[in-house]
């Protein structure tokens, strides 16, 4: 899953933390297993010395019991790990991930179609937002940035990101180039309109 969600990442990196800490437990645990073996050895040893005199034991089994769960508990949970480890993914799920990668790819051409069409998303806004390093903060690059993040491909903009060698979906230049000459007729009278009444408001 790219990129993985950050619970995923936070899950795992607790569940590596606390396999960590029952290894770094397990010899403390082994530790008080053999102090509690070596006090009962001396008891037994101190009674056998005494004779007939009485002597009351203090670390008897009841004391090896809890040390005993723990380490129970804690081979319990490395068997549960590694039984995990060796796991395969189910086709069901492999089937759900492969959906879901498609449906995202579909879901990013719409945004892209969207832009296109002139809509503003949230994600456009994001984009246009993002600033140069430090190195790039010059007036120049940063038009130039934000020019290449602009979801336009037309006039001068789609100009700068051919330069840049964007691959643009439509090439508004290679349009204007293949225009028909009726075409090209009506939009030069258009420009000698737009001429002949800015020069008449300046007189």
């Amino acid at each position: 899953m790219k990129p993985q969600p950050i619970h995923i990442s936070m899950m795992m990196r607790r569940r590596r933390d606390a396999r960590q800490r029952r290894l770094d437990r397990l010899p403390h645990v082994a530790e008080f297993q053999n102090y509690l073996v070596m006090e009962q050895q001396f008891e037994k040893s101190l009674a056998k010395s005494l004779g007939k005199k009485a002597f009351k034991p203090v670390f008897k089994d009841d004391w090896a019991s809890p040390l005993e769960d723990q380490m129970q508990r804690m081979a319990e949970s490395g068997k549960r790990e590694e039984h995990m480890a060796r796991m395969k993914y189910s086709p069901e799920l492999l089937e759900q991930v492969r959906q879901a990668r498609i449906t995202k790819i579909e879901n990013k051409t719409r945004e892209k179609e969207r832009e296109r069409r002139g809509e503003v998303l949230s994600h456009t806004r994001k984009r246009m937002n993002k600033g140069l390093p430090a190195h790039l903060l010059g007036a120049k690059e940063s038009l130039r940035h934000k020019m290449l993040l602009d979801p336009s491909e037309g006039g001068y903009t789609g100009m700068v990101k051919k330069m840049a060698g964007m691959k643009l979906v439509q090439d508004t230049e290679e349009m204007e180039n293949a225009a028909s000459n009726e075409i090209k007729e009506v939009e030069e009278a258009v420009w000698q309109e737009g001429r002949r009444r800015a020069a008449g408001s300046g007189q």
